[in-house]
């Protein structure tokens, strides 16, 4: 009983840690705004994927909290920290994704603005909750691994 209260207390955890990062971009830390003419930087880009990652991550740690399938947890935590990890990557363009050719011609990709503007704040906090996410999915699979069933 211990490990199963020990499972649900991290799920718990892990959805209150979807939330904020679904929150992070457009309502705690928002990102830039439209330009003057409307047009919106790459960052408002990464602000969408850092929603929808927030979302994603909150449905899995609810299915995790939901259900008691073992097989089924460890492969929800470990998608966890794959959505993490990608959620941080993308923006970094450490793996880079196109959203378009910019009015010079050259290809524009989901990313920061290019000088510190409000968007960073935005992204180094979204990382410090993505690392939360990825350290609290650890500990769920440790105790997966370690912990004796009661």
């Amino acid at each position: 009983m211990h490990k199963e209260k020990c499972l649900k207390s991290i799920s718990l955890i892990q959805v209150i840690m979807g939330i904020i990062v679904a929150a992070m971009s457009f309502v705690l830390v928002p990102v830039c705004g439209p330009m003057p003419n409307g047009k919106y930087m790459s960052c408002h880009y990464t602000g969408i994927l850092i929603t929808v990652a927030g979302v994603v991550l909150i449905v899995l740690a609810l299915i995790n909290y939901l259900v008691k399938n073992g097989a089924l947890n460890k492969v929800l935590a470990i998608v966890q920290i794959v959505v993490a990890a990608l959620s941080y990557m993308i923006p970094s363009k450490i793996i880079p994704v196109a959203i378009g050719v910019g009015m010079n011609g050259k290809t524009r990709y989901i990313g920061l603005c290019m000088k510190p503007m409000q968007c960073w704040h935005s992204f180094h906090a979204s990382s410090v909750c993505l690392l939360i996410v990825v350290i609290l999915a650890l500990i769920y699979l440790a105790v997966h691994f370690v912990m004796k069933k009661d």
